[in-house]
């Protein structure tokens, strides 16, 4: 027997948690922000304080204590473009949306600060003494679309919970064809030297490693038992 019609029509066609469209919203929000009201002073200081310098984390720049602590995170919500912004966005809501119905908005804010944190992290590594500002969301995506091939990409469309089953382990990702196709190609596309950043300059490819092997390892910490 058919399912009725008004039961079918109550189940939305995309499911969008709120916690992901807020985070969109205050990409763009900001990105607006800079582009439209913004004077180009106050555009300075939004970079400075909000952009991550691994330089700042030098001792003789006497950087304040709050600002290292807080710009590996909000380093994440600055964009150069709104093709950087707006690619950054699909892919948090295409790879964010089904994690954060699995997670919980708590658990899904506290992934995305830390695989944010750890994309920050590994560029410090490559650039400790870089005075280039790092902007952009694209590390901590990059921890979500990791966190999508522990569970081999499996939802569940109909009760729209997300990502569905236990996360696989490492070794049962690296013998899942659909992930392990999908790391090598996210790898492959991320040490293509060609590529470059809306800006115009080189992408910061160790920040996405890092957040990515953030994401891949630190899934199950952060996952519902």
């Amino acid at each position: 027997m058919s399912e009725p019609f008004s039961k079918r029509s109550t189940e939305p066609a995309f499911n969008i948690a709120p916690v992901v469209l807020m985070l969109v919203s205050l990409m763009f929000a900001i990105h607006a922000a800079q582009m439209f009201m913004f004077s180009e002073a106050v555009n300075v200081s939004v970079l400075i304080y909000g952009a991550f310098f691994p330089a700042a984390y030098q001792v003789e720049t006497g950087a304040p204590v709050w600002l290292l602590l807080t710009s590996p995170m909000t380093y994440a919500f600055l964009h150069g473009s709104w093709a950087h912004v707006g690619v950054n966005c699909l892919w948090l809501v295409v790879f964010g949306a089904p994690l954060a119905l699995r997670l919980g908005s708590a658990r899904f804010l506290a992934f995305f600060a830390v695989t944010a944190i750890a994309a920050a992290g590994l560029h410090f590594v490559f650039y400790p003494e870089s005075m280039g500002p790092l902007i952009g969301a694209s590390g901590a995506v990059s921890g979500f679309t990791a966190a999508a091939a522990r569970f081999g990409f499996s939802t569940n469309g109909t009760s729209h919970t997300g990502f569905v089953g236990a996360p696989l382990t490492l070794v049962q990702t690296f013998q899942n064809r659909t992930s392990l196709s999908f790391i090598l190609i996210w790898f492959a596309l991320n040490f293509l030297p060609a590529l470059v950043s809306f800006s115009g300059d080189s992408i910061a490819w160790q920040a996405h490693i890092g957040g990515f092997l953030s994401g891949l390892f630190l899934l199950p910490i952060f996952d519902r038992r």
